[in-house]
Order: C-alpha cells, then sequence, then structure tokens
C-alpha cells in the first residue's frame, strides 16, 4: 500500500514535470515567434524608409534637371535677345 502511494507521487511529479518542460518549451516558441515578427516589421520599416528616400532623392534630381532646361532655355533667349 504504501508502496502505491510512493509510485503514484512518482508518478505525479513526473506529470507535472513534463507539463512544466511543456509550457516552458511553448513560451520559448511564442518568444522565438515574437521576436521573428517583430524583426519581420524592422525589415519593412527599413524597407519603406529606403523607398521614400529614393523618391525624395528621384524628385530632387528631376527637380534639379528641370531647373536646367529651364534655366538654359531662359539664358538662350535671353543671349538672343
Amino acid at each position: 500500500m504504501a508502496h502505491e502511494r510512493i509510485e503514484k507521487k512518482q508518478k505525479v511529479k513526473e506529470e507535472e514535470a513534463q507539463k512544466a518542460e511543456e509550457m516552458q518549451k511553448a513560451e520559448e516558441e511564442e518568444g522565438w515567434k515574437w521576436k521573428e515578427e517583430e524583426d519581420q516589421v524592422a525589415r519593412e520599416k527599413a524597407l519603406d524608409e529606403s523607398w521614400k528616400w529614393q523618391l525624395k532623392v528621384s524628385c530632387y534630381f528631376s527637380f534639379l534637371y528641370s531647373w536646367e532646361l529651364i534655366s538654359s532655355r531662359y539664358l538662350n533667349k535671353a543671349k538672343k535677345a
């Protein structure tokens, strides 16, 4: 009888240890998932910033090119006049 109680207690302890290990694994997986999501958001934000800078640079050079064309035409007209 005492032997059966000891076995039951041992079995309960093993089950608790197994549950604790499963919970720890689940928490670790959740942590990894969170980390991956955070990394994905950071990559998307960096990509968005890169696109914004590319657009700004493209607009800036387009403006400069247009300005140069307008200026050269204006100066040519001024020279002819």
